[in-house]
């Protein structure tokens, strides 16, 4: 895989994420084995959007609703 097919896919891969967390309600467990929440699939994205900024100066993030 080259390093511009794996920048597709990891950018593929966080829109499945976006679109799969925000089908859940935060208080929802999405796992529970892992006790994995709604809440904790936004907070992963938003630490994942705050590195993008930082270290690239991208923001991919959607509009959030909840503004």
């Amino acid at each position: 895989m080259t390093e511009k097919e794996a920048a597709r896919r990891v950018d593929e891969a966080i829109a499945h994420l976006r679109t799969f967390a925000g089908s859940i309600r935060g208080s929802d467990v999405v796992d529970r084995d892992s006790r994995l929440t709604g809440d904790d699939l936004h907070i992963v994205l938003g630490v994942f959007d705050d590195v993008l900024d930082k270290d690239y100066g991208l923001i991919k993030r959607p509009a959030d609703p909840t503004d």
